[in-house]
């Protein structure tokens, strides 16, 4: 008998027979020695657990290591016994193995506390998103629809309360990813993708936070014209962004950060350079630990959780890469990571994707007037797509259904009028509204004949921007609305998103499950907005009503995981979720299944 423990230590053949048992094992399986010792140690195993003895036994015999290994054994009574055990080979005098050696320590009350912590963890996220995403709403449709009539310290008080529901959104988000890491739970969506073109898009989604702060971003691309990788994209983004605000509030005003992508090894390495105050020394060991913060009041005084560099490091660990920083203080810090190259092509596509259906079309070749024109529309709610010459433009209404041409007719392969032309000799474009934008155009207007394609006005650059704003407004709301049907029972939600979206569609609520199945047997929808923590149950059992009815986007506080998002065109989570996301999700959806 070996000496006792309160570990369980079992000798086993290479046959998988137990030939030594302490007290410890004793204490944690229930066997007496007498009882085991001679029996085949698959006694102990559950029946999906088989195969670990097997590839213990063929690793040790191999010469190879066996890691430590978290698994599960069955007690004498019956119950299952989580346990740490540590596997190791006996070797003879020769150098033989000849057995096995297994420490193992139950760690079942460890386990338990890890289920109730993230049981715990998901019901607060739950009861903390859904009335953050009522408050993040209704503060973004105040600010955005009535601010010019609030008086200014009224104002003043709600931006500060949507900046501190922000943060509160951030941290709780932050915490729950942290969670996700330390249980081995964070799901990943990898796919082929162009790290130059996620490195763009980074960059413009951090250029407002960068210009609150007085900061230029600027990105570098060296020797490379497409990078393809393998990735979470928006793992990635959500790293990029960390590290790119990190840079931005860290850094003196009118100073800049920059993004370089270079080649590095058999991949690439991102690099985000500042020009702030550098790392102290004694904080430089524990920068990637969870809560980590400098101690100095300056550095208190930019905020953040301490997450996101914990965080990033676990993202970019699960892309096979590292991350890592050199600092010099008073001369900035150059935070970098690495990433392989994915051994495919890109595959050539359109500039867009299925998923980026947008109701409008810029054709316009000058980028400055069409990135005006985008967000002049964005801040409508609506979505577009821009062409820079008439080739493309042709190409993108082959491919997509829109439901407004914005024109220039300056082109650098033609005059504007030719594709009006040539879309009036085709049934799926020949009503398609157009409104000409142009420095022509009042000369081209009185050119211009007639027509079964309807010219809807004739915008002189430079243009008046209330006045496109009605004429776009007068053709998208003369278009069919569809209906939406939204499954909610919280009533502050169904506020928010009902005043979200009674411009664009129908809205029609349903606070239970018996309630949506009564209303999708009376009538067609166009598209269905789902909660999952309903009065009645879960929204989950309504999967099966809506298969093959029309696009489902589940919107709730809990965190969907990959087969249940499958089976449905959008999940996403609340608190997690702006206004101008939801709606931008909804629009792609409708004009999809629309077309």
């Amino acid at each position: 008998m070996i000496r006792y423990s309160d570990d369980a230590i079992v000798s086993k053949d290479l046959n998988g027979i137990i030939t030594s048992w302490n007290e410890g094992a004793e204490k944690i399986f229930g066997y007496s020695a007498t009882e085991i010792i001679g029996k085949p140690s698959l006694i102990l195993y559950p029946a999906d657990r088989v195969h670990e003895e097997q590839q213990a036994a063929k690793k040790l015999v191999s010469g190879e290591k066996v890691e430590h290994l978290e698994t599960v054994r069955i007690h004498k009574n019956g119950t299952p016994v989580d346990i740490s055990v540590t596997i190791s080979p006996i070797i003879d005098e020769d150098g033989n193995t000849i057995g096995i050696s297994n420490i193992a320590r139950d760690i079942t009350e460890r386990k338990q506390l890890e289920r109730l912590k993230s049981e715990f963890i998901s019901t607060v996220s739950h009861e903390l998103r859904t009335p953050l995403t009522s408050i993040r709403g209704a503060l973004d449709l105040v600010l955005g629809k009535s601010a010019e009539h609030l008086p200014d310290k009224a104002r003043k008080m709600l931006e500060m309360a949507a900046r501190n529901s922000e943060r509160l959104t951030i941290l709780i988000n932050d915490i729950l990813d942290l969670e996700k890491i330390e249980s081995g739970k964070i799901e990943f969506d990898f796919k082929q993708a162009d790290l130059i073109a996620l490195a763009q898009r980074a960059v413009d989604d951090n250029l407002g936070y960068a210009l609150k702060h007085r900061v230029q971003l600027r990105l570098t691309l060296t020797e490379l014209s497409e990078a393809p990788v393998y990735v979470d994209e928006n793992r990635l983004l959500q790293v990029f962004a960390n590290l790119m605000s990190n840079a931005i509030k860290f850094s003196p005003e009118d100073s800049q950060v920059e993004i370089r992508v270079e080649p590095h090894k058999a991949g690439y390495r991102i690099n985000v350079y500042d020009q702030g105050p550098g790392i102290p020394e004694e904080f430089r060991n524990r920068i990637f630990q969870r809560f980590a913060q400098a101690d100095s009041s300056d550095t208190r005084q930019k905020g953040g959780t301490g997450l996101g560099l914990s965080i990033s490091k676990a993202i970019i660990e699960r892309h096979h890469g590292q991350l890592n920083f050199i600092s010099e203080l008073d001369h900035g810090t150059q935070f970098f990571f690495d990433l392989p190259a994915h051994a495919a092509p890109l595959t050539q596509s359109s500039s867009y994707s299925e998923q980026e259906l947008a109701p409008v079309l810029i054709c316009e070749d000058n980028p400055d007037v069409a990135d005006i024109l985008a967000e002049m529309l964005k801040n409508e709610g609506i979505l577009c797509h821009i062409a820079a010459t008439l080739a493309a433009a042709r190409a993108l209404l082959k491919q997509k259904h829109y439901e407004l041409l914005l024109l220039d007719l300056a082109l650098p392969d033609g005059n504007g009028l030719q594709l009006v032309e040539e879309l009036r000799t085709i049934p799926a474009t020949q009503q398609l509204p157009v409104i000409v934008i142009s420095g022509r155009a009042l000369e081209n207007l009185n050119a211009f004949t007639g027509s079964a394609m309807t010219i809807v006005d004739w915008l002189q650059k430079p243009f008046d921007h209330e006045r496109l704003k009605t004429a776009v407004q007068h053709v998208l709301s003369n278009t069919e609305r569809p209906t939406i049907l939204h499954v909610e029972d919280d009533v502050d939600i169904v506020q928010i998103i009902k005043a979200l979206l009674e411009d664009i569609s129908h809205y029609q609520q349903a606070a239970s499950i018996a309630d949506t199945r009564q209303l999708l047997a009376s009538r067609h929808y166009d598209l269905v907005i789902l909660d999952l923590g309903l009065e009645d149950g879960s929204g989950l059992d309504l999967l099966d009503d809506l298969k093959n009815h029309c696009p489902v986007i589940i919107f709730s506080a809990q965190t969907i995981d990959h087969e249940v998002s499958s089976k449905v065109s959008a999940a996403l989570t609340k608190s997690m979720t702006s206004n101008e996301q939801l709606i931008q999700t909804i629009q792609k959806l409708l004009h999809k299944s629309l077309t």
